[in-house]
């Protein structure tokens, strides 16, 4: 039994970006948020561009190496891949596309639990239920990406402490200026998760609700 949960949450680690590509562009087709369609283009495009680039710079650098793996792609049996004496994780693309996703959400959330709606009549039960959720994906976000990479690291044996850090270093700001990219181009806060859609509109409702019975 252990050994199966094992090998089901080593499996679950493997593909983890590949699953959160494929839900985030179902995402982005079914429900056109703008915030989560900018989110899928960083995950698809920026970051694998940047990690290679990165790892342009970092192969003269010590620990950034490990042996050949199937277990570390993020695409297993590449066999170009499994060609090369040792694999440059500094940074995996793995790492990279995990601390993106996690920064990213965590971005939003703050954003959302730190939006001053002084100038909306919205009721205390509203923002306290907003911030409430926000503050949760916060530190769930948080968690989850401190258990990842944990165990990314401890199981698999596929990343080094070092490619892990530049990773961190590396994506937690381009998630953060990429954030900002889908404010400014129309994404509602960025809000991918429509905590604040269910505040507004209930807002406006209740306001032209007020308006029709004074008309």
């Amino acid at each position: 039994m252990l050994e199966t949960l094992q090998k089901v949450t080593l499996l679950f680690l493997l593909g983890f970006p590949l699953i959160m590509i494929c839900l985030i562009g179902f995402l982005s087709i079914s429900v056109l948020n703008v915030g989560t369609i900018i989110l899928l283009i960083g995950q698809v495009v920026v970051v694998p561009v940047i990690t290679f680039i990165l790892q342009i710079f970092t192969s003269v650098l010590p620990g950034t190496h490990v042996p050949p793996s199937d277990v570390g792609l993020l695409v297993p049996s590449v066999r170009e891949a499994l060609g090369t004496s040792k694999f440059n994780v500094a940074p995996s693309y793995w790492v990279s596309h995990t601390v993106f996703l996690c920064s990213y959400i965590f971005m939003n959330a703050y954003t959302v639990y730190t939006l001053n709606t002084g100038g909306v009549n919205a009721p205390a039960w509203k923002i306290g239920n907003r911030k409430g959720r926000s503050l949760m994906i916060m530190i769930v976000s948080v968690l989850c990406l401190l258990t990842l990479l944990i165990s990314r690291y401890r199981m698999t044996g596929t990343e080094t402490v070092f490619g892990i850090l530049i990773g961190l270093g590396a994506f937690i700001p381009v998630a953060y200026y990429w954030y900002q990219i889908a404010i400014k181009n129309g994404a509602q806060n960025g809000d991918i998760f429509g905590i604040m859609q269910q505040v507004l509109p209930a807002m406006e409702n209740d306001t032209n609700a007020s308006l029709c019975m004074r008309g």
